[in-house]
């Protein structure tokens, strides 16, 4: 490409999802951002030149693969690695990439992992111009397993676009908040995540003990902390950009793994409080998940979904917060949506048809909180 220039991940033609990138200095610099997280994203825009205009992303990434909409027009499934043309370009006006990260192996994508997507920027031609990238927005931070993830949601294969949480984000940009999904495969409360257990469990305690370097729920990544320098949850570093809602998908595979239920019921409450101290300005919903009721896949499942209620009620009296609230859909969706076609024959797993139904009823209660303004007494004065 001659003459040409690259619109750096440090520029203001670009913008990266909150609270889910590090970079090559803590969470910026100008060389890089790299996330590990399928439902992480990133979005370039640029005055395209009137004849040929020519774009390149410029990632990597292992067994990764992307999806990106130009202007709204989906590209699916490509492999995040080397120079990646852009097609479909309009000529002669503003254009607007937005990358997704799809899917990738369960492994080696903590701690700069070889299965973690590091973009580098997006080259242009020469005739071609930066744009400004949209103002940063109020953000939602989305925790999970491999279900937030999107394994198995494309009946069977692994797409983050036909996830739940893919859902929510469309959901939620109609009324003008970001998404940031931070899920992994195989994690918990107490479990740890991917196929080799390299990403901690979310809030780690064993023993009735809080273990800090077992635990990621403060973390981007190994050694780049999710927090600002107030100790408090941070979009991208600075000091107040703190989430409106901070949402949980946390306890299959507690129950999958038989943890000893006294220590998911002392890390949800110890994560609880961490949060509120760590966010005190939002919601925060604990998601009873989906599954869980169901005795024909889960036989210990209906224990830990008591576990899961109690240790949020016992958080809300006790903290008198009742910023903190249960999404629990119940078991009879429980047993509807762990049979196909609303899921995948091992039943953990929901299909397409799970995806969807599930993304909509969480949008539903999202929405009524986010525009109900909910606020505990805690935060009043906040």
């Amino acid at each position: 490409m001659e003459d040409g220039m690259v619109l750096r991940v440090d520029s203001g033609a670009a913008r990266f999802s909150p609270g889910n990138w590090k970079g090559d200095a803590g969470r910026g610099g100008s060389l890089y951002r790299q996330s590990w997280n399928n439902g992480a994203w990133c979005s370039f825009t640029w005055q395209a030149a009137r004849e040929a205009p020519v774009a390149v992303l410029l990632a990597r990434g292992a067994s990764n693969r992307i999806s990106y909409f130009l202007n709204g027009n989906l590209v699916d499934g490509v492999h995040a690695s080397g120079e990646i043309a852009i097609s479909g370009m309009a000529a002669g006006v503003e254009n607007t990439l937005v990358v997704y990260l799809r899917n990738s192996d369960q492994y080696a994508r903590w701690n700069d992992g070889d299965n973690a997507v590091r973009v580098l920027g997006l080259r242009i031609d020469g005739r071609s111009s930066p744009g400004i990238a949209p103002a940063a927005r109020p953000w939602v931070l989305l925790a999970g397993d491999s279900i937030t993830e999107g394994i198995e949601a494309q009946n069977g294969g692994d797409n983050f676009l036909c996830s739940y949480s893919f859902y929510l984000s469309r959901a939620l940009d109609q009324i003008g908040f970001d998404l940031s999904v931070s899920a992994c495969g195989f994690s918990g409360w107490l479990r740890p995540g991917n196929g080799g257990g390299d990403v901690p469990a979310y809030f780690m305690v064993a023993g009735g003990a809080y273990h800090e370097g077992l635990s990621r729920w403060n973390r981007i990544d190994e050694g780049v902390s999710l927090l600002d320098g107030e100790g408090r949850i941070s979009a991208y570093g600075g000091e107040n950009s703190g989430p409106a809602m901070i949402l949980i998908n946390y306890g299959t595979n507690d129950a999958i793994c038989g943890c000893a239920r006294a220590d998911v019921e002392a890390s949800i409450a110890g994560a609880l409080a961490a949060l509120r101290a760590a966010a005190p300005c939002a919601a925060i919903g604990i998601i009873m998940p989906f599954g869980l009721e169901s005795d024909a896949v889960f036989p210990d499942g209906a224990a830990y979904a008591a576990s899961l209620r109690e240790a949020v009620a016992a958080y809300r009296a006790g903290a008198e917060d009742d910023g903190v609230m249960l999404f629990d859909f119940g078991a009879d969706f429980a047993r509807t949506v762990t049979r196909e076609p609303y899921a995948n024959p091992n039943g953990v797993h929901p299909a397409l048809l799970g995806h969807a139904q599930v993304g909509a009823m969480l949008a539903a209660r999202c929405a009524a909180v986010l525009a109900g303004g909910k606020v505990s007494p805690l935060r009043q004065d906040r």
